[in-house]
């Protein structure tokens, strides 16, 4: 009897290891089912957001008139148990408002334009004439915010303070040229930030917020104020590019006109934004797109300020 009782104590501690393994290979198999289905509904969530701009790509194509709404990309169209709303944000910048770029690397630019940017330029002129909104800025200042408040520039890392190159181009005595402006936040003793021709911007505190295009209460590094070159009709600033230096951090940049002209001390519509939304399950995914007309290349910088004259070159073969 001793000897039964023996055996029956082994078997249940068998079937408690067995259970206890099996429980636990079960427990991960959900687990890891589980994430798979999280992941694929994310994947799913994130196809819909993409499906959703490029509908509103297709829909909302003008950046004057009706460039504001709302898209959506129903379960059905997608057939994957997905969906998408997309909320357009068109006419950008509103009056007198900032226009605010999406944060940008060391040596890429942002660019703003101070006449719509379909105008058009007939002798040497602008024919713009304000009559239905701001279609040409006629102030003679610009606020110009830049630099990421949130970035620790504190030890080293002051390095990293952003600077700025700002290229005017305005049309002046029916010809288009150009003015650069250099701004840096930076004040240290390294020599190779301290350069003379850069002028120092506006270092902000904590509670100076503005307005953007982006929303209330929008925060930046610093701050500069600049006159422009040309602000007489038929003289007219066209438009501004502004190419971040130095900084290995991305960082927003914000136009801001300064004027109390009405209407036509506002910036020109010239960018919508895109903002879609795909959900799957419990999963969502949101996207925003910033899209601006216009854009000159990068190359357009280096072009317009080469020393030499710029010649096309072409001899019959590539």
């Amino acid at each position: 009897m001793r000897q039964k009782g023996q055996v029956i104590v082994i078997l249940l501690l068998i079937v408690i290891v067995a259970l206890s393994i099996g429980l636990s290979i079960v427990g991960r198999t959900l687990n890891e089912i589980g994430s798979a289905s999280k992941s694929e509904d994310s994947s799913r969530a994130f196809s819909a957001a993409e499906a959703g701009i490029e509908r509103a790509l297709g829909q909302f194509t003008s950046f004057d008139q009706n460039s504001s709404g709302a898209v959506t990309v129903l379960e059905t169209e997608l057939q994957n148990r997905s969906e998408a709303n997309v909320r357009v944000n068109g006419r950008l910048p509103d009056l007198n408002e900032a226009l605010e770029h999406p944060p940008i690397s060391k040596g890429s630019f942002a660019q703003f334009w101070f006449v719509k940017p379909n105008e058009t330029f007939s002798g040497g002129n602008v024919s713009c004439q304000n009559n239905s909104g701001p279609d040409c800025y006629r102030g003679s200042t610009i606020d110009l915010y830049f630099g990421d408040s949130t970035k620790d520039y504190s030890g080293a890392n002051s390095l990293n303070l952003p600077a700025v190159e700002v290229n005017v181009i305005y049309l002046s005595d029916r010809q288009f040229k150009s003015q650069r402006y250099f701004f840096d936040s930076y004040t240290g003793s390294d020599t190779t930030r301290s350069n003379a021709d850069f002028l120092r911007c506006t270092p902000l505190s904590s509670t100076d917020v503005i307005k953007t295009s982006t929303g209330e209460n929008r925060k930046f590094y610093c701050k500069r104020s600049r006159t422009l070159p040309v602000t007489v009709q038929p003289n007219q600033p066209v438009l501004a590019r502004v190419k971040l230096l130095y900084t290995d951090y991305n960082h927003p940049i914000a136009l801001k006109p300064n004027g109390d002209c009405g209407n036509r001390c506002s910036l020109p519509y010239q960018a919508n934004v895109y903002t879609s939304t795909g959900t799957s399950g419990n999963s969502i995914r949101t996207l925003q797109l910033f899209r601006q007309e216009s854009i000159m290349p990068q190359m357009f910088d280096y072009a317009l300020f080469s020393a030499g004259e710029l010649k096309k070159d072409y001899n019959g073969s590539f």
